[in-house]
Order: C-alpha cells, then structure tokens, then sequence
C-alpha cells in the first residue's frame, strides 16, 4: 500500500493494516487560531481581573470564551461574596441585642435567600434570553426580550409585595406583643 505524505501506516489492535494522518505542522507555518482579534496581544490572568472591576464595554461575541467567561464571572462572585458579608455583619451587631434578635435575623437571611433564589432563576433566564439574540446580532430581539424580562421582574415583585405586606404587618404587632420594650414605630 503506497504511503501518502499526510498518512502514515500502523497496525490497530486488531491487526488490520490501518491509515492515520500525521502531525506535518513545521515551524514555518502560523500557529494554530486561538480566537482573539487580530493584532491582539494575549492578555494575563491579572489583566482579565483587572479589567472585569473596571469594567468594559466589550464584544463577548468575538474574542477567547474563556476570557469572556472571566469578565463576565467575577461580578458575579463578588456580588455573592458582598450579599454574604452583609448576612455576617448584620448578625454581628444584632447579634449584640440577644439570642432572639440573632434568631430573628437567621429567619430573615433564610426568606431573603429563598427571594434572591426566585430573583436569580429569573435573571439567568433573562440573561441567557438577552445573550442569545446579541449573540445573533440581533439588537431589537435582545431589547424586546429584556423588557419582557423587566415585565416579569416587575409582576414577580408585585406579587411578593401583596405576599409580604401582610406578613410585616403581623410580624410588627407580635414583635410588640411579646416584649413591650422593642416599640416599632409606625
């Protein structure tokens, strides 16, 4: 069998005479595409960071994906790790007022993160609406299905609302019932 010059013969395991193709690349062809601009320098972890807290106008569409991941995850993560702070500063000091306003703030952190779990789940779903019409270049697909998004957002926190009313109103009155010296002013 005559051997071509982008194959080389070897022997599966079966034994069978078999054709695979072999490396040719020499030094003196471009390496292989990586996905950036043309002209763009390869930029450092730092600088990725760097620029995701400065922030950026930038086309997510072009570019290395996992540079865009980056930019895109770190607002993300510091906004949890802000959201968690505020629930271990908040316990500190109310903390100070007693084992039953610790508690009082451990129930509130539970319902607030079932709130943030609902918000979340929605804007992700927005998100990935939004990113999927300006992926397709299309400008007015991504605009309509953020004001359908805002819409939504805005029918879920009306509904929370009419929910929760009720509830502050009835937690105030037993807040004042049980101790007389915590007065919530109207």
């Amino acid at each position: 069998m005559p051997e071509s010059s982008d194959a080389s013969i070897c022997e599966n395991a079966a034994g069978a005479t078999v054709s695979q193709p072999t490396d040719q690349s020499s030094e003196n062809e471009p390496a292989a595409e990586t996905n950036l601009p043309a002209g763009a320098p390869e930029q450092s972890l730092w600088s990725g960071i760097r620029e995701a807290l400065r922030g950026s106008h930038r086309d997510y569409t072009t570019g290395p994906i996992g540079r865009a991941i980056l930019l895109l995850a770190i607002p993300m993560v510091l906004e949890m790790f802000m959201e968690s702070l505020f629930a271990v500063v908040d316990i500190y000091w109310v903390g100070r007022l007693g084992t039953d306003a610790a508690a009082t703030i451990g129930l509130t952190e539970s319902l607030l993160t079932l709130i943030y779990a609902l918000a979340i789940g929605l804007s992700i779903g927005a998100t990935a609406m939004v990113a999927r019409r300006i992926g397709e270049h299309n400008p007015e697909g991504a605009a309509h299905a953020a004001v359908q998004a805002i819409a939504l957002a805005l029918i879920v926190s009306t509904i929370l609302a009419v929910i929760g009313a009720p509830l502050w109103s009835a937690a105030r009155t037993q807040v004042a019932f049980i101790d007389g010296r915590v007065a919530l002013g109207d």
